[in-house]
């Protein structure tokens, strides 16, 4: 059993435990090596020896060296010893978007916005992820959002070696084991979109393989009001047959830039019936973030979802608490001045802008303007440079299956884990 000042691997020093799933726990360490934070994936005492988990660990690696954006979190090869078999990632200390469910639409729809990008650019790479539950998507203080937990990706189109994710939010050709596509991150994060603006996921709690196959989510029941543009993108997302959901991420993405545009230069009579259907006594004069920014601070209306706390926490562990980073539309208002126009033969890709970049996409153009910057090389925190893998690990579904029959803590990653 792990505790706390317990060194594992002759060089990580466990502080804190922060959560556990189907293959182990993750705790705050402190890497000797590094000397900085990490957060560690221990695999369980079980699954310390076990070939088929330890191939899982380094085909998370693997995979997530073929990444390298702002909003994606860096994983760094896996270590283990006689006693222990560890991945260590960046330390995100804001929590995850659990702390965010049933917040209004104007805090949701930017960090979206955040995740479309970065499941854009590991589609880019080839690499599907498959497991957008809301614990899977980090807050990082100051900054926005980080994608963590490549643990159930796969290569597009590679149904051999392909791991099944959360079933909340596995699209029905994921549960019907067809190959991976981009349209299966499509379809999760329309359910990670259900989860945050309704409080719980589709068809929760009555989950059942059969119905996520064949009978349509229910209509979005919202905690706040949304506009009908964002609730139809939603169910769109969510559509039975990829080629009912929006194309691509980058299509994703920019609706949900164009809600939030909308929101932000709506008129006076908009702002009205939004506040009205929220509850806000009568019109007033205040510009219109003033107004958005007024109607976050009310109080949060008690949902159906909510009241029924114990069941949603079977889905996972509680967060603590409440990340302390710049509200999304607090950012937006604070940046007045319009985005310089990057040079010509540098430019990266247009995309719809809501307002001018922040510091993370300015670090992106930075990348990509410099000209020796060279995106197919990771350097690691020592400075030397190693080439991405390619060399997928095979897992073996068969002994991850035997192994998971012993039992494990959460529903949900029993059945990532295969039984």
């Amino acid at each position: 059993m792990n505790e706390a000042n317990a060194r594992l691997c002759g060089r990580f020093v466990l502080r804190e435990k922060i959560g556990a799933g189907g293959f182990g726990e993750v705790w705050r360490a402190y890497d000797e090596v590094r000397e900085q934070d990490v957060a560690l994936k221990i695999l369980y005492p079980q699954l310390t020896h076990s070939s088929a988990a330890w191939q899982v660990l380094e085909r998370e690696f693997t995979l997530s060296s073929r990444l390298n954006h702002p909003g994606v979190l860096r994983v760094y090869e896996p270590v283990r010893d006689e006693r222990s078999a560890v991945l260590p990632m960046t330390y995100a200390p804001g929590g995850d978007l659990r702390s965010l469910r049933g917040q209004r639409y104007t805090r949701i729809v930017p960090l979206l916005i955040e995740v479309a990008r970065a499941l854009e650019h590991a589609h880019s790479r080839g690499v599907v992820h498959r497991d957008l539950k809301s614990g899977n998507v980090l807050l990082d203080v100051g900054r926005g959002v980080l994608l963590a937990d490549f643990g159930s990706a796969a290569v597009t189109g590679d149904a051999d070696n392909a791991l099944p994710g959360s079933p909340f939010t596995a699209s029905p050709q994921q549960l019907a084991g067809e190959p991976p596509t981009a349209a299966d991150d499509i379809y999760g994060l329309g359910a990670l979109a259900y989860e945050l603006l309704s409080g719980a996921p589709p068809f929760y709690p009555n989950f059942d393989i059969a119905r996520v196959r064949n009978e349509p989510a229910a209509p979005l029941n919202p905690a706040y009001p949304v506009p009908p543009r964002l609730e139809q993108l939603v169910m769109r997302m969510l559509a039975k047959r990829p080629a009912a959901r929006p194309a691509t991420m980058h299509d994703v993405a920019s609706e949900l830039n164009s809600v939030l545009h909308d929101t932000l230069t709506a008129s006076p009579e908009m702002i009205q019936s939004l506040q009205e259907a929220d509850g806000y006594p009568g019109p007033h004069e205040n510009t219109t973030l003033d107004a958005l920014n007024v109607t976050q601070a009310l109080p949060m209306p008690t949902s159906d979802y909510h009241e029924d706390d114990a069941r949603l926490a079977a889905l996972d562990e509680p967060t603590e608490f409440v990340p302390k980073f710049e509200p999304p539309l607090a950012r937006a208002e604070r940046h007045t001045q319009p985005r310089p126009e990057a040079h010509p033969e540098t430019r990266p890709e247009q995309r719809p802008e809501l307002r001018p970049a922040t510091p993370s996409e300015r670090r992106v153009e930075d990348r990509r303007a410099d000209p020796t910057h060279n995106e197919s090389i990771v350097v690691d925190v020592f400075g030397a440079e190693r080439a991405p893998r390619d060399d997928l690990p095979l897992v073996d579904l068969n002994e991850l299956a035997a192994v998971a029959k012993a039992p494990l803590p959460h529903i949900e990653d029993v059945f990532r884990a295969g039984s």
